[in-house]
């Protein structure tokens, strides 16, 4: 077979992947497998065919057989480590791997209203293991933290103190975030936190502006302003002339600022765009940019 025939098998390989089509790409990757049993990348399709099948007992073999060739195959080890600690047998009935549909436009960048977080304190690894990229997970409040929790309300881990401050602000005040897995391993998890409503208090403000640890100093400094308001009875101030100096809520001042500065960096970013010197406003690449790679 010449190297034409092996490009068109590893073409149908990965087209029956994008299908999800477990069962033909593991046929394919058998094809090529049996011209070059030593082919790293065919073994790791092969291994996620199977994982996908619940065929774990031949995912594993094949991921043991990339970390003979590459003992320093990330991909093959998590993936190892993955199907090991969760303790999942051959009965592929036992398999409790969650299976994720993923949306192409989950992680689609929008500055100021999407961020990607790494999570600190990570849970048990049996419950790190089972985390699939694109999972849906809660974002929940829990003790002046804000943790992270599957839908069936296993501990993932907690947000920076920073990112975790800001949102527990917006979300005591009504607004809703929604959250996805965006990187799982037994030793890094990320996710992906994305807008979905801001509440009537806290609209003029930015979810997540350029300068997240400012921010949340002011807007920690606001919080104690209306604790001390609640203990004391009051209610704040409602008429301009009971605002402080010149009639404007600092920290909603603020904010306005940070939101115009942003959005001259996107007037700046889009003029560069159009002179073809800058990525596009959502950080793909461009063809020529992907080809030089």
């Amino acid at each position: 077979m010449n190297i034409k025939d092996l490009s068109t098998l590893e073409k149908s390989a990965v087209d029956y992947a994008l299908q999800k089509n477990w069962s033909e790409a593991l046929t394919q990757n058998a094809h090529i497998l049996d011209i070059d049993k030593n082919n790293v990348p065919a073994l790791l399709r092969s291994g996620f065919a199977a994982f996908q099948l619940k065929k774990l007992d031949v995912a594993l073999r094949f991921y043991k057989k990339v970390t003979a060739l590459q003992p320093q195959n990330f991909i093959a080890i998590e993936y190892i480590e993955k199907i090991e600690v969760c303790g999942l047998s051959n009965d592929t009935t036992q398999s409790n791997q969650k299976e994720v549909d993923l949306d192409p436009n989950i992680f689609v960048e929008l500055p100021g209203k999407t961020k990607s977080v790494s999570v600190n304190k990570l849970g048990q690894r049996n419950v790190l293991a089972k985390l699939v990229v694109g999972e849906k997970v809660i974002l929940t409040i829990r003790k002046r933290h804000a943790e992270i929790r599957t839908m069936s309300d296993e501990y993932v881990g907690i947000l920076p103190d920073d990112v975790g401050m800001r949102l527990i602000y917006f979300i005591e005040h009504e607004s809703q975030y929604e959250t996805y897995i965006h990187e799982a391993n037994m030793n890094k998890v990320s996710v992906f936190i994305r807008e979905k409503l801001k509440g009537k208090k806290v609209e003029k403000m930015i979810s997540f502006p350029l300068d997240i640890p400012g921010s949340v100093a002011r807007v920690m400094a606001q919080q104690q302003s209306e604790d001390e308001t609640e203990l004391l009875g009051k209610n704040k101030p409602e008429h301009p002339a009971e605002l402080p100096v010149d009639g404007v809520d600092p920290v909603v001042e603020t904010e306005e600022k940070e939101t115009d500065e942003l959005e001259d960096g996107l007037t700046n970013e889009l003029e560069a765009q159009e002179k073809g010197e800058d990525e596009t406003l959502l950080g793909v690449e461009t063809e020529e940019e992907e080809e030089e790679e």
